[in-house]
C-alpha cells in the first residue's frame, strides 16, 4: 500500500514528480530496445506487396485501428489492478485515484501512435492465416538497419520510430506501469481540480499518461504469446503535437488512417520473400521475380524468393 502524504505546495510537488522515472525518454529505456542484427518479418497480402515494393515504403496504421481493438484497454485495465493494489481498500481513496485517472485518459485521447507490425517467426501457421488468408507474402528485414532508414527519412518531419519487442508478461507490464502509476497517485495530494492545475503541472500529467500509452502499444495479453511479435511505434517528438496521417486505406469496409514509412535504401530493409502456404499457382514465383527486379530489388534473387514449407494440401 502507497505511503500517502499531503502535498500542497506546487514546487514540492514538481520535486517529487521529478524524482519518478515516468518520463518518455525513461519509457523507450525500460523497453529494452534490442538492437542485435537479426531478421524480423512483415506479413501482408498481394496487394499489400505491391504497394510496398511499388513505393519503396509501409503503410503504418493508427494504433487505434489494429486488429485488436483491446489493446489500450488491457492496459488501462491493469492500470487500475495496480492502482487497487497501491491504494488498498480505503474507498475514498480509491474513488479519487479512479477520477485522476479517468481525467488523465480524456487529456491524453489525442495522443497519436502508428503502429509497424513484424515477428520474429517467418513461415507461421497462425500468422499465414491471421494476416494474409495463408496465400498473401511474408517480407524478412534487415533490423536495425530498417529503423535507422526510418529514422533518417522521418528527421525533417519529427516523427520517432521506437522499436522494441511486445511484452507477454503479465508481471513484467505492471513492474513498468507501477512507476507511472506511483506518480499519479501523488497528484491526489495536491488539493485541487485537474481542470485548475497549473500548466507546467498539467504538462507533467499529460506526459504521465503518454507514458502509459506508450507502454501500452507493446504489451498484449499472454494470449498472444504464439505471434511472436515485434513492432515499431511512430511518434510526435513534442507530444503536444499531433501527427497529421498521410491517408487512409480501405480494410474490411472501414477507412484507415495510416503514416508513410518510406525506405530509399531497398538493400539495406529487404532480404528476401516467402510466398504463402495456400498460393499453389507455379506462375507466383516466376512472377514475383519479374516484379522484384522491374522496381529494382536486384539483390533478391530468386533463391530468395521461395514458398511456404507449410504443407497445406488444399
Amino acid at each position: 500500500m502507497i505511503d500517502l502524504k499531503i502535498i500542497k505546495d506546487v514546487e514540492k510537488l514538481e520535486k517529487l514528480l521529478d524524482e519518478i522515472p515516468y518520463n518518455i525518454e525513461k519509457v523507450i529505456e525500460n523497453l529494452d530496445l534490442n538492437a542485435k542484427e537479426r531478421t524480423l518479418y512483415h506479413y501482408t497480402s498481394i496487394y499489400g506487396l505491391e504497394g510496398i515494393l511499388k513505393n519503396s515504403e509501409f503503410w503504418v496504421s493508427h494504433s487505434a485501428f489494429l486488429n485488436d481493438k483491446t489493446e489500450l484497454e488491457y492496459t488501462y485495465k491493469l492500470c487500475q489492478e495496480i492502482i487497487d493494489e497501491m491504494v488498498g481498500e480505503n474507498q475514498k481513496l480509491h474513488e479519487l485515484a479512479s477520477d485522476i485517472f479517468q481525467s488523465g485518459i480524456e487529456k491524453s485521447r489525442d495522443t497519436e501512435l502508428y503502429i509497424l507490425s513484424m515477428t520474429t517467426n517467418g513461415d507461421s501457421n497462425l500468422l499465414w492465416s491471421n494476416y494474409s488468408h495463408n496465400d498473401g507474402y511474408s517480407l524478412a528485414l534487415k533490423y536495425p538497419d530498417i529503423v535507422k532508414t526510418f529514422a533518417k527519412e522521418r528527421e525533417v518531419t519529427e516523427v520517432v520510430p521506437v522499436p522494441a519487442d511486445v511484452i507477454y508478461d503479465r508481471e513484467k507490464q505492471k513492474q513498468l506501469l507501477e512507476a507511472p502509476i506511483r506518480a499519479l497517485l501523488q497528484f491526489m495530494h495536491f488539493n485541487a481540480s485537474p481542470d485548475v492545475w497549473a500548466e507546467g503541472i498539467d504538462n507533467r500529467f499529460r506526459e504521465l499518461f503518454t507514458a502509459i500509452n506508450i507502454y501500452s502499444a507493446f504489451f498484449k495479453d499472454e494470449c498472444f504469446k504464439q505471434e511472436e511479435e515485434v513492432r515499431i511505434v511512430f511518434m510526435s517528438r513534442d507530444i503536444t503535437n499531433k501527427l497529421k496521417q498521410d491517408g487512409f486505406r480501405i480494410s474490411n469496409g472501414a477507412f484507415i488512417p495510416y503514416l508513410k514509412a518510406p525506405f530509399h535504401s531497398k538493400k539495406e530493409v529487404i532480404q528476401s520473400i516467402t510466398i504463402g502456404p495456400k498460393n499453389h499457382m507455379d506462375i507466383a514465383k516466376e512472377g514475383l521475380s519479374k516484379l522484384l527486379k522491374h522496381y529494382g530489388y536486384d539483390h533478391i534473387s530468386d533463391g530468395n524468393v521461395e514458398k511456404s514449407k507449410i504443407p497445406y494440401r488444399y
